[in-house]
């Protein structure tokens, strides 16, 4: 029997399913962010939510990294640079932050007799510095939410109502985080993981140009369709990082992030190099004419790939090598590209200039 194949773009298989569930409710892309954010919340307080009663993300992901913030912090920006190194990246706000009403929901009747006066509602606030902001990210971020690489968990308070009297204090609900943004530094609040912290240190620390001239909503649609690239980068961010000593100073951090951001200047420069001869290769393959010294270009490029050509040629193969090098480009001369983990940070850079 057929089976419905799994998107390979996702991260964390249950937030995607949850995070897609609300993006699916109509009309949801088109609301204010201030409506997006009232909506987000109440679809905690529903059977339907993410992890049910509050129950953070990443039970087997090694990398998974909850960031709490009390005041209006830029989550943007904080989130672009994690969720560059973590599994999932669940976002939350604390208690202490400013509490706004989102919706009412009527309960069951609280006897047999069914009248307003016995009718118990409840009504909801969630815990954010401003909806408007909390909302704009919860848009901006579509890509990430779907694909289950980054979350928000709301910071619920309820508020029981019986015929317009309170009769329980209000009750916030939250989940422990390993980290608080004060100020657009991230303090370690969890002395649990010292392996996720020599990530999330260096991270934090280091000059990503090629991500401040990018928006969160173009972060995340490129996110999205680079998945690939996205990924190879990610586990040679980590490879570089986990090589790091915890205990080495800021001087030697400082020098050990320099020669990270020149490696991946040096990645990204040969990647281009390549692309520009890939973009000649494709403009052989299409009219097929024979330009000097194309067999070093396709050795270069392709490596042990290039033997088929060589055996092809001992052998007598049909097509001679105008041929085969015809059919090889036209089949691979952008699928290597894309898989490339410096392709997504390519793409970045890219529309980092096109802004400027």
């Amino acid at each position: 029997m057929w089976r419905r194949q799994r998107d390979v773009r996702v991260q964390n298989p249950e937030v995607a399913k949850r995070m897609r569930k609300f993006f699916r409710k109509r009309g949801i892309t088109h609301l204010d962010p201030e409506s997006v954010a009232r909506k987000y919340g109440m679809f905690f307080t529903r059977g339907d939510g993410l992890w049910g009663p509050w129950q953070p993300p990443g039970g087997g992901e090694r990398y998974s990294v909850h960031v709490s913030s009390r005041q209006g912090e830029d989550l943007a920006a904080v989130t672009k640079r994690v969720t560059l190194i973590s599994d999932t990246l669940l976002m939350s706000h604390s208690p202490g932050a400013g509490l706004h009403e989102i919706g009412t929901r009527n309960l069951v009747a609280m006897s047999d007799v069914d009248s307003d006066e016995n009718y118990r509602s409840i009504t909801y606030g969630m815990h954010c510095p401003d909806l408007a902001s909390l909302g704009r990210w919860i848009l901006d971020a579509e890509g990430l939410l779907r694909m289950g690489l980054t979350a928000y968990l709301p910071t619920i308070s309820t508020l029981s109502i019986v015929n317009g009297e309170r009769i329980e204090p209000p009750h916030a609900q939250s989940s422990a985080a390993d980290y608080l943004l004060r100020d657009g530094r991230l303090v370690e609040v969890s002395q649990t993981r010292p392996e996720m912290n020599r990530m999330v240190r260096p991270i934090v620390a280091m000059d990503i140009p090629f991500i401040e001239g990018v928006s969160l909503g173009e972060f995340s649609k490129i996110t999205e369709g680079e998945f690939n690239s996205f990924r190879g980068f990610r586990t040679f961010l980590r490879r570089e990082f986990n090589a790091l000593d915890e205990a080495v100073d800021a001087e030697q951090m400082d020098r050990a992030m320099r020669d990270v951001g020149f490696e991946i200047e040096e990645g990204v420069r040969e990647l281009e190099s390549t692309m520009r001869v890939l973009s000649r290769q494709r403009a052989f393959a299409t009219t097929g004419a024979v330009v000097a010294g194309v067999t070093v270009v396709l050795a270069a490029v392709y490596g042990a790939v290039f033997k088929e050509y060589v055996t092809g040629l001992v052998g007598g193969a049909g097509g001679g090598a105008v041929g085969w090098a015809q059919a090889m480009l036209a089949d691979k001369s952008k699928g290597p590209v894309k898989d490339n983990k410096w392709y997504y940070v390519w793409c970045l850079q890219r529309q980092s200039e096109r802004r400027l």
